[in-house]
């Protein structure tokens, strides 16, 4: 069954939730940690965001997201995850 579409709204607030496959670590150390959260600040910039609250764990993280453009897909996409140049 296919998921429902996500309805974004400016100035929606999101719990945003990623965990690894099979509870597996994502953040294995403190320079991962570190990169993500560098990361995530800068996308909050990027796209407009107000980080509302978070919870970074080894295997998964917690994001309470407002956005006043109602731009969270764009950003989880383009901002926090930007694609990666082929190798």
């Amino acid at each position: 069954m296919a998921r429902s579409l996500r309805i974004e709204r400016s100035g929606g607030v999101y719990h945003v939730i990623n965990r690894g496959n099979y509870r597996q670590d994502l953040l294995i150390n403190d320079g991962v940690h570190e990169t993500f959260e560098r990361c995530l600040f800068e996308a909050c910039e990027k796209c407009g965001w107000v980080l509302e609250g978070f919870c970074v764990m080894t295997n998964h993280f917690h994001l309470v997201i407002r956005t006043p453009n109602g731009n969270l897909v764009y950003g989880m996409f383009r901002g926090l995850w930007p694609t990666r140049p082929a190798a």
